[in-house]
């Protein structure tokens, strides 16, 4: 069918009203397209192997990087071998220095197939110098200025908020054994010992942004601040997973299914370390293909908690919300007590065949007694970000975000997924 005459020349009245919106994206996202352009165009994965790792790509030595907002860039080293005794069998090392861990040492050992194909087991150790480590009180309190002057707080009975940080340097040791039950259900038990001390000299107070922890909050009542915690911990889970893409033509990075993790565990402590609860959780996610394989929603439900009482748990131990995964638009580690639940929703979109684009809402709170929780006072995280992928692998996440309730915006850049589903003993202990 023809245009109506003059339908040509009234073109410009779209164009020009369009221009500024269309700029104001295509201007962000143009360092993302030259990247991946970039990415394709140099064979740059095929140039990272030839750079940094061996002829059969069996042993490498690579760069690692990630940046938060409020902690800076972390930068170090790793080397992995990943076919030892040619069964599979797996070494990392590495180190890495900077950001919220000032130092990290880790090494960990696979066991590949040499178990056969239905089991792995997996030996970690870990060294880490932490002078940035957040606290805000227990309890869901409204945050106060770091100016407050008010008497030292008990910590196990008010919940008011004053960001302050504290030091720790924590070493553990962990084995995990990891079963395929059937082709969709894993059974993993593991068994990890921790070692803490904690410490008010050498902490970033981030251009007092913070004020040192003891300093506002009664050391009594930090429970294993003063005498350091040595503790054992057991854990075990059932882990379902239908993750897959949802077609040969989009990008394993984005895959459709289910991922629920369910885990309970024992943590006790020996010497002085008053440790003695347990800790449970659930972790549900499920992929939506919601057109083309690569318009996906994602919804998440998070429960996770603690039993026994306050004086029974160490504060670090608590779970807790805030940071770049749980709850994100607040600090790291912003809200904890004996419980928490979190839901999320995320939309991913393609913007090119290598640039992914989210946005997403999360919602949550710490509860006191996870078995009455209370659904007034909610958080709310909001955000987006920019993910770059091959149609095979996973290459980088930017993400921005913010809350509703409190000021700040939070950039997180890292080389691995949100959502890693690292098995929790080892997840918890890593924090």
């Amino acid at each position: 069918m023809p245009e109506p005459a003059g339908a040509s020349a009234l073109l410009w009245v779209p164009r020009v009203v369009l221009f500024i919106p269309r700029w104001l994206l295509e201007i962000p996202m143009a360092p993302f397209r030259l990247g991946t352009w970039a990415f394709d165009r140099y064979q740059l994965p095929v140039r990272f192997r030839q750079w940094f790792f061996n002829d059969a790509g069996t042993f490498g030595v690579y760069p690692l990087f990630l940046f938060e907002t409020g902690f800076g860039f972390n930068a170090g080293l790793r080397l992995v071998h990943t076919d030892l005794l040619g069964h599979g069998e797996q070494i990392k090392l590495s180190a890495s220095f900077g950001g919220e861990v000032a130092q990290r040492y880790a090494i960990k050992l696979a066991s590949g197939r040499l178990l056969g194909d239905r089991v792995n087991v997996q030996v970690r150790a870990n060294v880490q110098i932490v002078p940035k480590g957040n606290f805000f009180g227990i309890g869901n309190g409204a945050l106060q200025p770091v100016s407050y002057m008010g008497p030292l707080i008990d910590a196990l009975h008010d919940p008011t908020a004053v960001p302050t940080r504290f030091g720790q340097t924590y070493i553990w040791e962990s084995a995990l054994v990891d079963g395929l039950v059937t082709r969709y259900l894993h059974a993993q038990v593991a068994l990890a010992s921790l070692y803490r001390t904690f410490s008010t000299t050498d902490v970033d107070l981030g251009d007092h942004e913070y004020r040192l922890m003891p300093t506002v909050y009664d050391p009594a009542t930090l429970i294993g601040f003063g005498r350091g915690l040595s503790s054992l911990y057991a854990e075990g889970a059932l882990i379902i997973d239908t993750l897959r893409a949802a077609n040969p033509y989009v990008s394993v990075a984005s895959p459709v299914g289910w991922k629920v993790t369910a885990y309970g565990g024992y943590t006790g402590g020996f010497g002085d370390d008053p440790s003695s609860y347990l800790r449970y959780g659930l972790d549900a996610l499920r992929y939506f293909d919601i057109y083309g394989g690569d318009r996906i929603l994602l919804l998440r439900l998070y429960l996770e908690g603690v039993t026994g009482p306050l004086d029974r748990i160490p504060f670090t131990d608590l779970p807790r919300l805030g940071g770049p995964m749980f709850l994100r638009g607040y600090p790291r580690d912003r809200f904890r007590d004996r419980g928490l639940w979190l839901g999320t929703a995320e939309y991913e979109y393609p913007v090119t065949q290598e640039i992914g684009a989210y946005l997403f809402l999360d919602a949550g709170r710490v509860e006191h007694d996870l078995g009455d929780p209370s659904f007034s006072n909610v958080h709310y995280g909001i955000g987006g970000g920019i993910e770059l992928h091959t149609a095979t692998s996973f290459i980088l996440r930017v993400q921005l975000a913010g809350s509703l309730d409190e000021p700040g915006l939070f950039v997180k850049l890292t080389l691995d997924p949100i959502y890693t589903h690292k098995p929790r003993a080892t997840e918890v202990l890593s924090w």
